[in-house]
């Protein structure tokens, strides 16, 4: 189980989001839940991609070493999340972050499907050559967490990236889960449908067949 505190999007500086990070961590000792998820910071509406570049990072990894001193001091575990709306969309950027820090105290959170919906207009060229079964032998031995939801590409459509049921969209989670099992993660899965309730029945369904398959 993990805790998840969000913030108002664009709203306070630093200092702010860091108070907001200490009081997760009392409520995470309070609720005996010592994992919270954090984002790589929603990128402006102002600005136009790529996000993620260099320059973006050297303001990043900083900030997120702050973030790990106050995790530390309450012996609590940051999982950070690759997420479209945030600098960081591909998990190989976050993966950047946790490598650059190196500390027991920052894991990745993995969302499979946020690295496949990123735009790519918003992501460096040099974070666009893995595919999703890559990205995570890569990403292995840092991961913490994981998210779970499924997108079915439509150009057609105005937003071409529909919310399907797990198993019915364009995701590999049958190989993403047995490469997980041969790297030897024990971690747990958050199920995200997105979907209607029939469909998340369905995606609970498909999901725990998929599990049972590779355990």
């Amino acid at each position: 189980m993990y805790l998840d505190i969000v913030t108002r999007n664009g709203t306070g500086d630093i200092k702010t989001h860091l108070h907001a990070l200490e009081n997760a961590c009392q409520i995470a000792h309070a609720l005996h839940c010592l994992t919270i998820r954090i984002f790589p910071f929603r990128w402006p509406d102002n600005r136009k991609g790529p996000f993620g570049t260099k320059e973006d990072m050297d303001r990043i990894i900083p900030n997120i070493k702050r973030a790990i001193e106050i995790a530390k001091s309450y012996q609590v575990t940051l999982v950070l999340e690759n997420c479209p709306y945030s600098h960081l969309p591909k998990g190989e950027m976050t993966l950047q972050v946790v490598r650059a820090l190196q500390s027991s105290y920052l894991k990745l959170l993995w969302d499979p499907a946020n690295s496949y919906r990123a735009i790519p207009a918003n992501v460096p060229k040099e974070y666009m050559h893995w595919n999703l079964k890559e990205e995570l032998e890569h990403m292995a031995p840092y991961i913490g967490h994981i998210h779970i939801k499924d997108y079915r590409y439509d150009a057609s459509s105005p937003k071409p990236f529909l919310h399907v049921p797990v198993g019915k969209g364009d995701i590999p989670y049958s190989d993403l889960l047995t490469s997980l099992c041969e790297n030897g993660y024990t971690g747990s899965l958050s199920l995200e449908p997105e979907v209607d309730g029939k469909g998340s029945i369905e995606c609970m369904r498909v999901l725990k067949k998929m599990v049972n398959n590779v355990s």
